[in-house]
């Protein structure tokens, strides 16, 4: 995972008393925080007292390459030696700590400063559209940690997408228009390359070149923990295998981080399988992978990984229950298989794709069969053509669900409001979300609206129901 790298500047007032200790303090602070939470942190050496101060910080802090720098009042700041940092090539925070005393002589005024600096970048500077998050106590107390614990997350986040190859195997599925992306647009905002010139054929041709022992590897893999179903021949678990095995080679030579693959019709005309159990192995190993040539929802994914460091999964929202207002979520079978509860997966063939012969359904291709574990959930979608993010949190519950990748979500919330099902639907239709979102394990609806707050990307909000249109 990327590596970012913040700054640290601090603005001092010759009027001040024990500044320079509080200074010492919170840098201390930083410095362990950078160890705990993967950073490098750069100390800029020039003291801001004075425009000129100022002046030559931004000149040393704008050469580091910084991601984001925190802007410290060690005491009162000098309201013009704000100014030149409208010049500073990075996201800014705006930090100050409590007063040493609680009375007698007003020893540093440091919540003054940062008053002094939000107004200066927000009124003074209002043209310049500069943005800045606030940070207020010591790095190991609550207040700070919480909010820097989140921003460091969000912006890893971020600087991972400005170094990202994202491969687009295949055309967007047909009929899914409304998910085709401008891969100009997400250059331009997320800093993510999307090479599309690559065709099922490639992939396809490379399955040939795959030996026995590789796909035994990897079969042995797949089946380590999991079942399999007498509905699965051997030969179709080989395609499944060799077509991951491919997928996973091409992605190491060309250096993709992030993929997306047309996984039907073309696929089973080409190869005679769908590619769900190929899908789910790739994003069981972290390598975050969207059917359905969901650009969108593979650059989601990629997101969600970043904040937990784990794999997460895309899907459909399917169907609802009123008697516990919960969503269930169901893909075909590409969700990793880390992801099932405590019965396992079972590796079966294809319910949707293939075709009855005497009566009887022959499956093209295998599926991961399981039921998502209980466990607190994020689910969201990035939507890069209306510039919008659906954000929500829920509780997977355990109760009977669809064949393929699937589980019911109870105590959906957006923004610690918890939705009933017409809320839910108001919310997923009235907005024109997309059809497909993406979860993964942990409650990160801060780090996403973080993100969504430096990308300057919309996030949903609640939707009242009525019985009405408006």
């Amino acid at each position: 995972m990327e590596k970012i790298k913040i700054g640290l500047v601090s603005f001092f007032h010759n009027n001040a008393r024990g500044d320079f200790e509080v200074f010492e303090k919170a840098v201390r602070g930083l410095e362990e925080l950078s160890k705990s939470l993967n950073f490098e942190l750069f100390l800029s050496k020039t003291k801001v007292y004075t425009y000129e101060d100022a002046e030559k910080a931004v000149a040393e802090l704008n050469s580091q390459g910084l991601a984001f720098c925190l802007l410290f009042c060690a005491s009162v700041a000098n309201g013009e030696a704000v100014v030149p940092f409208r010049s500073l090539n990075c996201r800014i925070g705006i930090w100050s700590v409590p007063e040493t005393t609680q009375s007698g002589y007003l020893p540093i005024n440091s919540f003054c400063g940062s008053m002094i600096l939000s107004g200066i970048l927000g009124q003074y500077l209002k043209n310049s559209n500069i943005k800045f998050k606030w940070f207020y106590g010591y790095p190991d107390q609550p207040l700070f940690l919480d909010r820097f614990r989140v921003t460091v997350k969000a912006i890893r986040a971020i600087e991972s997408l400005n170094h990202a190859k994202l491969g687009l195997i295949g055309p967007t599925v047909r009929g899914f228009d409304h998910l085709i992306v401008n891969n100009a647009d997400l250059l331009q905002k997320y800093g993510v390359f999307v090479d599309r010139f690559i065709s099922l054929e490639d992939i396809v041709e490379r399955t040939n070149k795959v030996s026995a022992a590789e796909v035994d590897e990897e079969i042995r893999e797949m089946l380590n923990g999991a079942k399999l179903s007498k509905n699965v021949s051997k030969e179709e678990l080989e395609k499944s295998a060799r077509l991951k095995i491919s997928i996973a080679g091409f992605t190491k030579e060309n250096d993709f981080d992030i993929l997306a693959i047309s996984c039907w019709t073309k696929l089973q005309e080409l190869y005679g399988a769908a590619a769900c159990s190929s899908i789910s192995q790739l994003n069981n190993q972290g390598i975050a992978t969207a059917c359905e040539g969901d650009v969108d929802g593979a650059l989601g994914m990629f997101i969600a990984s970043c904040f937990s460091d784990e794999p997460s999964t895309m899907v459909d929202i399917v169907n609802f229950d009123e008697a516990d207002n919960s969503m269930n979520l169901w893909h075909c079978g590409p969700s990793p298989k880390c992801f099932a509860n405590e019965e396992g997966v079972n590796w079966d063939h294809h319910f949707d794709i293939g075709e009855n012969v005497n009566g009887e359904w022959h499956g093209c291709g295998t599926v991961a069969s399981f039921q998502f574990k209980p466990g607190k959930i994020t689910v969201h979608r990035l939507s890069s053509r209306t510039n919008e993010m659906l954000v929500l949190t829920g509780d997977i519950i355990q109760k009977e669900t669809y064949q393929g990748s699937s589980g019911w979500v109870g105590n959906v919330t957006i923004k610690e409001r918890r939705l009933s099902v017409p809320e839910i639907i108001t919310l997923l239709l009235e907005s024109h979300a997309d059809h497909h979102v993406v979860f993964g394990y942990g409650n990160y609806d801060a780090e996403f609206r973080e993100f969504a707050f430096w990308k300057d990307v919309n996030v949903l909000e609640h939707k009242a129901y009525y019985p009405y249109s408006e």
